[in-house]
């Protein structure tokens, strides 16, 4: 049985990426590569890959906007989603849909590396621009929740005085 479809100019074209392509950030304690940007894909996803080093990570929060799916890579992960907490190593996949509170962390003894699926695209610009602040050393406690805010993401009460 074969599958025809028919050619239709107005698909998105297909990506080859090296394993080195893609802009790098600084993310609070993480180091992210965005391999696939909302532009490349037209808003449908984003794709990250994370590298937390032991003892860091990202605090309870929500999307307001966002579907996240995280794939572990390499180490292990401790996940929060909703009221299960989950010890994560490679081949473990979490889904956090928006809407629920969710975060993880590195417990070591090693950093975790893992890839993380954003639908739909445009929260990399969030992560862009919390690494500009990051590097131009502006980024406070006030700067994180203006700019996680103005993408619909928000911390959990305690969560908030620990990212």
């Amino acid at each position: 049985m074969s599958l025809e479809i028919p050619f239709d100019p107005y698909l998105l074209p297909a990506r080859v990426l090296a394993p080195d392509e893609g802009k790098t950030l600084r993310v609070l304690t993480d180091r992210m590569r965005v391999v696939l940007d909302s532009d490349a894909t037209e808003g449908r996803l984003a794709l990250l890959e994370v590298e937390s080093p032991a003892g860091a990570g990202v605090p309870l929060h929500a999307h307001a906007n966002e579907d996240e799916v995280f794939r572990v890579l390499a180490g292990v992960y401790e996940f929060t989603v909703g009221d299960e907490v989950v010890r994560a190593g490679p081949g473990t996949t979490v889904f956090a849909p928006r809407g629920a509170l969710h975060g993880y962390r590195a417990p070591g003894p090693a950093s975790a590396r893992m890839l993380v699926t954003v639908t739909p695209g445009g929260l990399e610009g969030m992560f862009v621009l919390l690494d500009r602040l990051g590097r131009a050393g502006a980024l406070d406690q006030a700067a994180l929740r203006r700019v996680t805010a103005r993408f619909g993401v928000h911390f959990a009460p305690a969560a908030a005085h620990a990212a």
